[in-house]
């Protein structure tokens, strides 16, 4: 499993528990801050691939004979 999958299984496990109303505050808080940093954890991991898969592209595609 990669780090991202991972990430993203924890952040659906914060979420289920943010809507468990039965939580105290403090806690649904900190659950809350916990997902947020994931959230943006993800996020890059997403822009780093996106920025990967770009590069790639760029470098195996068939440059235009026109120009």
């Amino acid at each position: 499993m990669s780090q991202l999958e991972h990430q993203l299984q924890h952040l659906e496990a914060i979420i289920q528990s943010l809507n468990n109303n039965k939580l105290p505050l403090d806690e649904l808080l900190s659950l809350y801050e916990e997902g947020m940093e994931l959230a943006n954890q993800c996020r890059s991991n997403l822009a780093k691939a996106e920025q990967k898969i770009t590069m790639i592209q760029q470098r195996l595609s068939p440059q235009a004979e026109d120009d």
